[in-house]
This record gives C-alpha cells, structure tokens and sequence, in this order.
C-alpha cells in the first residue's frame, strides 16, 4: 500500500494569531512594539498614548493596506504617499475607513526607525530549520523605503542593502557585529516559538526595526518570506543558501503557498 506523502503548509497569514503567541513569552513580548486589534476606541487610545500608530491589514502581505496615523497639533493619516491632515478625530477616522476595507486590521505602536539619507529602514531576518531538525540563520538584508513611503516593502519600492551600510553611521564594525549576533538569535528563539504552536513552520523572515535609541523592534514575522528580490543582489551567497534548504523541505512535502 503506498501512503500519499504529506502536505505541508507552513503559511500562517494572520498577523493577529502570530503576535498572540509570541506575545505570551516574555523575552520575545518586550522586543514586539504594543499591537491590539483595530477598533475606533482602540485608534484613539494608541494615539493619545504613542503619537503615531500603523493599522495593518491582519491577512495582508507586500506592504499593501498599511497606513500611518499621527496626532500632534492635528490629526495625520499617510497611505502610500499620500498625506492627509485633519482638525478632528472624526475627520481622521472617516478616512481611515474610507481607505480599509473590510477585513480584520490590527492597529501597532509607530516606530521611529533610523533612516538614512531621510528614509527609514528595517533588516529582515532569515532563519530556517535545516535537515537536522536545528534553527540555523539564513541572513540578514537592510531594506531602505522609498522617497515618501511609509513602508520597507520590496513590493512598495523599498531597495536592499547589507546591514553594515545601513548601520555604519550609528555603530562601530564590532558593535554592528554584536547586533547581528543578537538578531540571529532572537530569530531563532521567536522560530522556535512559533513551531511549537505551529508545526509546519520551517522558515520564518523576521522584520526587525531599531528605533533612535538602537532598540531593536520585531515589526512583523513571515513564515513564507519571498526569496526573488535577493537574487537580484550582487552577493547571491543569502539567496543560494535560502533556495538550497528549500528544495530540501519540498521534497519532503512542504510548499510555499496558501
């Protein structure tokens, strides 16, 4: 008798169901910025507290749907690179929900991220489970947003860099080195942890912040990172090493797709 092999599907899409488990060990909770699901008390209450806030699509992917809202002498909402002010929570409100549409959005503290030449940046964080059941790093890539945007998307513009470039106006070669350590490891214990709840998991790319006082913030975890914008690098060394571990895991039945 032949037993059909296995399907795995290692695609957990909710941002929601992510943050709440991640959420529930503390030496991973403290590196994740205040997230709750969007509500228009909730809007008013993180924005009252953080100044400036992101509501994300909680299914959403590529950086679509995300906006920014601030409050300081007035109300600010930004989508893309757009930029609308307003005199009135009111008047914020009815435009944010003009730009969501009905799906589930979860609502997180902004993140004053270090930029370079004005844009802000992030680092996504590579991690994968290889053949010997162990959590090893994959790499690291800086990803720099676009004039205007509000977002590191590839998809929304963003161009990658080596995280020594991006790093180098704020640390030292050594102490850039120590963070790079401190990120590999964080990916792998927030790896971990996600597995543990969900078992199909092998791979995740953890979106990494650091705010102006060189704090690192997990800002999201994919568990079906995109592989094609680092083939277009001059070092392939991250991307050969992402796709070898993957033909590994496909032949044991996993995909990377819904």
């Amino acid at each position: 008798m032949i037993v059909p092999r296995r399907k795995f599907n290692s695609y957990i899409p909710s941002k929601w169901a992510k943050t709440k488990v991640l959420n529930k060990h503390s030496h991973i909770q403290k590196y994740i910025p205040t997230t709750s699901l969007f509500s228009k008390d909730e809007l008013r209450k993180y924005l009252n507290r953080y100044r400036v806030v992101f509501i994300k699509p909680d299914t959403g992917s590529k950086g679509k749907g995300i906006l920014q809202a601030e409050i300081d002498s007035k109300y600010h909402l930004k989508w893309n690179t757009q930029h609308k002010s307003f005199r009135t929570y009111n008047g914020l409100f009815s435009k944010l929900k003009e730009r969501m549409t009905n799906r589930k959005y979860v609502i997180q503290k902004g993140i004053h991220l270090l930029t370079s030449d004005g844009r802000p940046f992030d680092f996504r964080v590579m991690i994968q489970r290889n053949k010997d059941g162990v959590w090893e790093e994959s790499g690291i890539i800086g990803r720099l947003a676009s004039k205007n945007k509000i977002v590191t998307n590839g998809a929304q513009g963003a161009t990658l860099h080596p995280i020594h470039t991006l790093l180098e106006p704020y640390l030292s070669e050594s102490e850039i080195d120590g963070y790079v350590s401190l990120l590999y490891d964080l990916g792998k214990q927030t790896a971990k942890k996600l597995r543990k709840k969900f078992p199909d998991v092998w791979e995740i790319g953890m979106d990494v912040g650091i705010d102006n006082e060189l704090r690192p913030w997990i800002i999201e975890v994919n568990t079906r990172p995109e592989y094609e914008p680092l083939s277009k690098l001059e070092d392939k060394t991250i991307y050969r090493k992402l796709v070898k571990n993957w033909k590994y895991k496909q032949k044991l039945g996993y995909k990377r797709y819904k």
